[in-house]
């Protein structure tokens, strides 16, 4: 059972690195931090919906932290981290130098 803890907590983050970075590459339309909460409270519930209450049909699985807590919070770090990371390179690739208002007057 511990094998099983370790690579979901190693799976869950790859994966959600590419869903944030498909997400952030196609829509980007919310910011990071929105995101990210949405997605850590997208598989919180889905946890506590589908595993926790029909498939389990208890509450133990929150009691791990290598099972649950670890992922909850590599879900939204990873995003939120892909997320400023993608928005930021995106900013410097498209991102014009501000014109400065003294600068047109040295060209007249």
């Amino acid at each position: 059972m511990e094998i099983t803890l370790i690579a979901h907590a190693i799976l869950v983050p790859i994966i959600f690195a590419g869903l944030s970075y498909s997400y952030f590459n196609k829509f980007n339309h919310y910011s990071p931090h929105k995101t990210a909460s949405f997605f850590l409270l997208f598989a919180a519930s889905m946890d506590f919906l589908i595993v926790a209450l029909l498939i389990e049909k208890n509450m133990s699985m929150f009691a791990s932290v290598l099972g649950t807590w670890i992922p909850f919070l590599s879900i939204f770090l990873v995003t939120w981290l892909m997320g400023r990371h993608i928005n930021k390179a995106s900013n410097q690739s498209f991102h014009l130098p501000l014109e400065r208002p003294d600068a047109e007057e040295k060209f007249r």
